[in-house]
Formats: structure tokens, C-alpha cells, sequence
């Protein structure tokens, strides 16, 4: 009877246990985090450029890597950062990231992301929609 109580008590917490693969929890607290698309390009006084069809994307999922598409004949301003395809660094300090050794400005709601230069200056303001967590 010791037998049977015995290998009934292993198998239930055998059965029941999960393995450590099972019991990692990923906790991200990078806000930047997701797929974003450009909507709107604001520079000074001129005319804003406004993106509707997902034609620039800036994938972040990881502490240090962008991947950025761009959909084949899209006119993206030459003087925006990270506009061509391809995988670049970023890094980010509060209110602040590291674009192609440039400093932008840089603030993040839940499904928008703001980057700017100079925007109390009539600088450059990028507007960005969250698609994808």
C-alpha cells in the first residue's frame, strides 16, 4: 500500500511540476517596444508629409536594434533618420535616442511615438502608430 501511495504522490507532482522553460516569464519595459509606422512627417512652417499605407515601418524588439522597412517608392525626406531598409542602432536615455549618432527627443504613448530635433525651433517632428506589440 506504501507502494502504491508512494508512486501516486510522484506522479502528481511529476505531472503537475513545469518545466523552467514553462515557468519564464518575460517582463519588457521598453516602451518602444512594437511595430511603428510613420503617419506624419512635420518639419517648420512647410506643409506636413502624411503616410497612410504602413510605407515606413521601424520594428524594435530588441535593447539595441531597429529594423527598418520601407516600401519601394515611398518618398521619404533625405534628412530623416533611419530611412532606408536595413537593421540600425538605437539607444535611449529618458526623453532622449541615439539615431545614427544623432540625439533626437523622443516621447511614447501607448500607440504613438514622438521623435523630434528642435521642434521648439521649428525643427522636425516624426509621428509614429503603434500596429504590433
Amino acid at each position: 500500500m506504501k507502494n502504491i501511495i508512494s508512486l501516486a504522490i510522484l506522479f502528481l507532482t511529476l505531472s503537475c511540476s513545469k518545466s523552467n522553460e514553462e515557468k519564464k516569464v518575460v517582463v519588457n519595459n521598453n516602451p518602444l517596444y512594437g511595430t511603428w509606422v510613420l503617419s506624419k512627417v512635420l518639419a517648420g512652417f512647410a506643409p506636413g508629409l502624411d503616410y497612410t499605407n504602413e510605407e515606413v515601418k521601424w520594428i524594435i524588439n530588441s535593447e539595441t536594434n531597429i529594423l527598418v522597412q520601407v516600401v519601394e517608392g515611398t518618398l521619404v525626406p533625405p534628412f530623416m533618420p533611419l530611412n532606408e531598409n536595413g537593421t540600425y542602432p538605437y539607444s535611449i536615455n529618458p526623453g532622449t535616442i541615439l539615431l545614427e549618432d544623432v540625439t533626437y527627443d523622443y516621447s511614447v504613448t501607448i500607440d504613438t511615438l514622438i521623435v523630434s530635433k528642435d521642434a521648439a525651433s521649428d525643427g522636425i517632428i516624426y509621428i509614429f502608430e503603434k500596429i504590433i506589440n
